[in-house]
């Protein structure tokens, strides 16, 4: 919350009253993505965190992953996460 009140330059609390909670942040987030060609490095991060870290375990943000995902050609988004995954690496 911290990088997103410095980043927005909005109050922590204007951030709350918008979204309710750190999960309606992150899903308003996930909500907000662009098509996958769309899709920037640090874009494509948030959503690698989305369905690896935080998907498994919370049914409101599988949802709207499936949503999103809907629309995916997910082959291509298979070989974006990957190559992601290995230029961490390096």
């Amino acid at each position: 919350m911290s990088e997103l009140v410095a980043a927005s330059g909005l109050l922590r609390g204007s951030l709350y009253a918008a979204s309710g909670s750190k999960l309606g942040v992150f899903v308003a987030g996930l909500q907000q993505l662009p098509t996958l060609d769309a899709l920037t490095e640090q874009e494509l991060d948030f959503l690698i965190v989305a369905l690896l870290e935080v998907a498994p375990n919370n049914p409101v943000v599988k949802n709207c992953l499936q949503d999103y995902l809907v629309d995916i050609d997910t082959e291509q988004l298979a070989v974006r996460i990957g190559l992601q995954i290995l230029a961490k690496a390096k």
